[in-house]
């Protein structure tokens, strides 16, 4: 039998959490049909990437670990036999409870908990999902060493995280800096008066609101270098099916960007020997990428700028929100992108 350690929980961290999902998530019954599709597709290349698993898929089981449930729904839908969703967040849970009663399921199982608190056995798996949870973790190495020990021997582990190095990245980072929990309803309100979630933001599938409350206001957000984490699994003698499913571009263009990881944990793998740090967007090295240089050079400048005055700092992210990803083409050229973010700093 394997328990978790049990440590004190942060009510006021899962209060903000829960806050922020509800009030700026509030998915309708379409919306969350898409991500289940979605979801899907992810699970598919999964199973794309261990054949094994899919020849054995109706007497296989599953752990999902946050991400709202869609993982858990698409699981199902799948074949697998058993299906275990295990989530912090109250809302995520009530929804994929009445979704589950409706369609009649019944090997899914539902824990309302918060994985690192977890003390109960959970059980050990073929297959362990955690798909937009590990970048908010307040200990993230802890959480991953978790995740892996949820997998059977020979059990395939999914995970994703945000890439650090991304010009987007860098000013997710700086403006996180002057924003406190505080402002989240007066930042709401503004994007709700402006009528921006009318917009479509064609990087993200998310509305402008819940993009804005999930990289601002969320209790944590950190940024992995890819090769580290993929380091660190190796030290831990897990073995790397596959990383990066997302193809490519340029890593350091203004793109929301995250890298996923596919694992398997091998007789031997031992997750207590995984090891990775995060990366701040603002100690990388950009040598290669001057434009991303200047502009790290650009936000230090003006920084006690924003920093002093509200309204600035309000309409700095309402313009750089929009200005960096309301266009497949402006993505394309970082030197293009470098120069707008200088002139719009400077007219503020």
């Amino acid at each position: 039998m394997r328990y978790f350690l049990v440590m004190k929980k942060n009510s006021n961290i899962n209060a903000q959490t829960e806050l922020v999902y509800t009030k700026a998530l509030g998915w309708t019954d379409s919306v969350f049909d898409y991500y289940i599709d979605r979801a899907e597709k992810e699970i598919d290349q999964v199973l794309t990437q261990a054949p094994w698993l899919l020849e054995r898929i109706q007497k296989s089981s599953v752990c999902i670990v946050g991400g709202s449930g869609r993982h858990a729904f698409a699981a199902i839908n799948a074949g697998f036999k058993t299906v275990k969703y295990i989530d912090i967040t109250p809302a995520n849970i009530a929804r994929a409870r009445l979704r589950a009663e409706q369609q009649k399921i019944a090997n899914l199982s539902i824990v309302h908990d918060d994985i690192m608190y977890h003390n109960r056995e959970l059980g050990c798996f073929d297959l362990v999902i955690m798909n937009g949870v590990f970048q908010h973790l307040q200990d993230p190495i802890r959480g991953l060493r978790l995740i892996c020990d949820l997998a059977k021997e020979n059990g395939i582990i999914y995970f994703d995280c945000y890439s650090a190095g991304s010009l987007y990245m860098l000013l997710l980072e700086w403006l996180r800096t002057f924003y406190k929990f505080e402002d989240f309803d007066n930042t709401i309100k503004l994007i709700d008066d402006l009528g921006l979630d009318l917009i479509d933001l064609n990087f993200t599938s998310a509305t402008f609101s819940e993009r804005v409350c999930d990289d601002l206001f969320v209790p944590y957000i950190n940024y992995y270098v890819e090769d580290e984490i993929a380091q660190g699994l190796l030290q831990g003698k897990f073995r790397i099916l596959k990383r990066d499913f997302t193809p490519k571009i340029d890593h350091c263009l203004p793109r929301y960007d995250s890298c996923q990881f596919l694992i398997q944990r091998e007789k031997g793998s031992t997750s207590s020997l995984i090891t990775f740090t995060d990366a701040s967007n603002f100690s990388l090295n950009y040598s290669k990428f001057p434009y991303i240089s200047n502009s790290l050079e650009i936000l230090r400048n003006n920084s006690d700028k924003i920093s002093r005055d509200a309204e600035k700092r309000v309409w700095l992210l309402i313009g750089l929100k929009l200005r960096y990803h309301d266009s497949t083409d402006r993505k394309a050229n970082g030197y293009t992108c470098h120069e707008e973010l200088q002139t719009y700093l400077n007219s503020l």
